[in-house]
């Protein structure tokens, strides 16, 4: 992704929906980082924004990938990414109207697969902007690329992660946070890349200002610089069972936007055993999961953890007669260090191995470290609606291993006075990175506890959770 950043990066490798059907023939596609010329665009037609959208006073985004044919008109559209569901349609349209130069390889003109960027801005958007003109972006100076997870070589997993972040006013990359997440395996890599980035941080009227920006991150397995098929970490049936209730019969299904990994139990893992727990949970028009349900489980524990899991999974929602609706879903979930959709990492599985060894490799006294761990990404917890229900407080305290990259690994509950507010704190932890720890410059694992507290919201009040680092337990 080197010197690629414009204020947007274009988003090259998610799944995609596609909205046209294809009309490109047997001529072959080209990749366009094969080309020798790439097409520049010759006529642009901006698209018509949606009344409902115009009323709102907001701007707007759609990512789309095109073919471009030899003549340089557009012939094929797929939706990659759009920042309200109202603008994708206006989106496709317009651009079906651009012409470009067509690309060139080896002296011919191809057809060529590419990414183009539609936006959509409405008067008072363009008023603040005007009124922001001495304003001047950040721009990338320093980019890394993220690095595909190893687990998914075999099953070509494919995805995408939207990373929202603040450039300081030293141009370093702080407090970044998950906004899309097509596979929770994803979230860390992205992560890592994007905290390494560095920018010119933006200006206003001369002078360095924090900004916040979301960068997409791809994840797609490339050879000889073509990208094979990958496959979604979770399908959602195109069209809901005709045997549910009509409010719950989507005309789109809903579309996973943050997907988290459920945690291995600890002691059920450290003795291998397996098992499986289905869960149904509604999806309301917020896109926030709701009456999650726990059908049946193999363990109670398993079916604590699937329907934690699910509690922090958010997603667009469902659509019917053109205007967000529910959904309900069913999803099983299998516990098994070799489950290809969310396997046990192999650091997870080093650990469990090193935790059995005499002496034990892992750091038991934080003033044995460098210097102390600090969280580089740490999301809260989904307070269960049980608990929010409740109107009690809740406290857990959360064992687990950072590891000599900063990863939280073998989240585990050591006490709980709620265990539903327990199972949603342990998920959430085993989403956290922090900086690498060390010991005289050697990278180490560390053994930390972290206590959780969640406070009911007082009338006109904010709920609370906090987590505080505690001094490392054996």
């Amino acid at each position: 992704m080197k010197n690629r950043y414009r204020g947007f990066l274009p988003l090259v490798s998610a799944a995609l929906t596609l909205l046209a059907a294809p009309r490109v023939g047997a001529a072959p596609v080209v990749e366009l980082a094969l080309l020798d010329q790439k097409p520049k665009l010759v006529h642009m037609e901006h698209p018509v924004c949606p009344e409902s959208f115009r009323a709102e006073g907001k701007r707007g985004s759609v990512r789309l990938e095109v073919v471009i044919d030899t003549g340089g008109n557009v012939i094929q559209i797929a939706v990659i990414d759009s920042s309200d569901p109202r603008l994708a349609k206006p989106a496709i349209e317009a651009a079906a109207k651009w012409t470009f130069t067509p690309g060139i390889k080896a002296g011919e003109p191809v057809n060529v697969r590419m990414p183009i960027f539609v936006g959509f801005e409405t008067d008072e958007a363009r008023a603040e902007a005007n009124s922001k003109a001495h304003f001047v972006e950040p721009k990338a100076i320093h980019q890394e690329e993220p690095e595909y997870p190893f687990a998914f070589i075999m099953s070509r997993i494919s995805g995408v992660v939207i990373v929202e972040f603040t450039v300081d006013r030293q141009g370093d990359v702080v407090r970044p946070a998950i906004i899309k997440s097509s596979h929770p395996d994803f979230e860390a890599p992205a992560i890592e890349a994007i905290l390494k980035w560095k920018f010119r941080p933006g200006m206003r009227d001369g002078v360095p200002v924090e900004t916040r920006l979301q960068i997409p991150v791809s994840f797609q397995l490339r050879a000889n610089g073509y990208r094979p098929a990958g496959s979604e970490a979770w399908a959602i049936d195109s069209r809901a069972s005709t045997k549910l209730p009509k409010e719950f019969q989507y005309d789109e299904p809903p579309k996973p936007l943050v997907i988290g990994a459920p945690v291995y139990p600890y002691d059920l893992l450290a003795q291998k055993i397996k098992g499986r727990a289905t869960v149904t949970f509604e999806i309301a028009p917020s896109g926030r999961t709701a009456s999650i349900a726990v059908a049946s489980a193999s363990r109670p524990e398993f079916g604590a953890a699937a329907a934690a899991m699910v509690a922090a999974w958010t997603f667009e929602p469902a659509i019917k007669d053109g205007k967000p609706s529910w959904a309900i879903l069913r999803r099983e979930q299998v516990f098994d260090r070799d489950d290809p959709s969310f396997p046990v990492s192999e650091s997870a599985l080093r650990l469990l191995r090193d935790l059995k060894k005499t002496p034990c490799p892992v750091v038991t006294d934080a003033r044995l470290l460098d210097a102390p761990i600090k969280g580089t990404y740490q999301p809260s917890p989904i307070v269960p609606r049980s608990v929010a229900e409740a109107k009690v407080p809740a406290e857990a305290t959360i064992e687990f291993i950072v590891d000599h990259a900063g990863h939280a690994q073998l989240p585990r509950i050591v006490t709980a006075t709620n265990p539903d507010f327990a199972w949603a704190a342990a998920t959430a932890v085993g989403r956290w990175q922090f900086t690498a720890p060390t010991v005289k410059g050697r990278p180490v694992d560390v053994l930390v506890s972290i206590p959780m507290n969640y406070e009911p919201a007082a009338a006109g009040q904010t709920e609370a959770v906090s987590a505080k680092a505690a001094a490392p337990t054996t």
